[in-house]
């Protein structure tokens, strides 16, 4: 949630640069939507309860059996521009703004 967090406070910097954010989570939808509610995010959050797209982008540890901490930079075309997975949220925000900036700016 601290990712999560951390990128509500600036949604609008996103949104003014023509980008949608998703969250993606593993829990089911109703508890995805509680949370929505109760953390009042502005974007929307998606449930991966089978891992399919965790595996697909690489956020998931095979080994641990678990989804891994991701972000990903996906441009209007449908192609990952740019990402990081791990076991901590990515929370460095200037960056990631200033790599939309540039994915924008190569159209």
């Amino acid at each position: 949630m601290e990712q999560l967090v951390a990128i509500s406070k600036r949604h609008r910097e996103f949104t003014h640069l023509n980008t949608t954010v998703l969250a993606v989570s593993s829990n089911p939808p109703e508890h995805n939507a509680a949370s929505l509610q109760t953390r009042s995010l502005p974007f929307r959050l998606l449930s991966d309860v089978d891992f399919a797209n965790a595996k697909r982008f690489h956020s998931f540890d095979d080994f641990e059996e678990r989804a891994l901490h991701s972000t990903l930079l996906i441009d209007s075309k449908g192609r990952l521009c740019w990402g990081q997975n791990g076991g901590a949220p990515f929370t460095n925000l200037d960056f990631l703004l200033n790599e939309v900036r540039r994915v924008n700016g190569r159209r």
